[in-house]
């Protein structure tokens, strides 16, 4: 396959080039204009210079390599997307002396913002925490429809289904990044007895939805969860300082040493005590 494969779309094409046309197109709701993929070897060459822009929308994919934005010198790494709007510069160099792979597609249209922030496509570049092949299996659909007398249609739809997966993808990073706090907020609080509600109220849920979110992500109730963590913390001090059993049940959030060695033996199958001298004997 050659360095560079796509199409131009019928009514976009400039007279005897592979170029697209630099038009805006206000007569449709969003309208696929060109795609394709580059590959690029080092050789110093500047990938895009477009210092004033296009008139359409550009969003380009950076499947392979590192390239470097600039004047901002902002630095997109493998897995990472850009979108550019009508006359955006649009400056990107090589990095290093690694070749690059992007994929791009130009669009345009009268309803474009109202659907980029539908599907919140609202950042200028968004990394993704995994692989994220949608966007190289939409440029290859595209390619294969180019025979379709719809081709135009097909692209078009092809696009609004790229921009699902980019936004579900956002969705899912910002909900794990929030889950990831949520943990660390668990374990800096979990002997204060907080109700379980405090938790949903933190990640923003209900707190029935939060217990189902929870146990379906941990395998244990939040409750459960919580009685882990405090007696984690409870070995911990069992095996390390030489507190005595009712000064550690009220430092792991117990009212009462009773109901601390209740728990601890549900768990363990030994008393506080017998964790204690059977482990600091091993």
């Amino acid at each position: 396959m050659p360095s560079w494969y796509g199409g131009i779309l019928p009514g976009f094409r400039v007279p005897k080039t592979t170029s697209v046309a630099d038009i805006a197109v206000d007569d449709k709701p969003i309208c696929v204009m060109a795609f394709g993929r580059n590959l690029n070897e080092y050789n110093g060459c500047t990938l895009v210079d477009r210092p004033n822009g296009r008139k359409d929308y550009l969003i380009s994919f950076l499947a392979k390599g590192t390239i470097c934005e600039t004047p901002k010198r902002i630095i997109m790494k493998e897995n990472s997307l850009a979108i550019y709007k009508p006359n955006e510069p649009q400056l990107r160099t090589l990095f290093d002396q690694n070749p690059v792979t992007t994929y791009w597609i130009h669009f345009s249209g009268n309803k474009v913002e109202e659907i980029l922030d539908k599907y919140g496509l609202d950042s200028r570049i968004i990394e993704f925490e995994e692989d994220f092949p949608f966007f190289v299996d939409v440029i290859d659909r595209m390619y294969v429809a180019k025979n379709n007398p719809f081709w135009q249609d097909i692209c078009d739809a092809l696009l609004l289904e790229l921009f699902m997966y980019i936004g579900g993808a956002k969705k899912q990073a910002l909900l794990n990044s929030n889950f990831r706090k949520l943990m660390q907020y668990m374990k800096e609080t979990c002997t204060q007895n907080l109700p379980i509600k405090a938790y949903a109220d933190f990640i923003g849920f209900s707190e029935v939805y939060f217990v189902r979110f929870f146990k379906k992500a941990q395998k244990m109730t939040p409750h459960n969860y919580l009685i882990r963590l405090r007696l984690d913390r409870a070995c911990n001090l069992l095996l390390h300082t030489k507190l005595p059993i009712n000064l550690i049940a009220d430092k792991v959030g117990y009212k009462t040493a009773r109901y601390f060695s209740k728990a601890f033996y549900e768990r363990y199958g030994l008393t506080p005590s017998e964790y204690r001298s059977k482990n600091s004997a091993n």
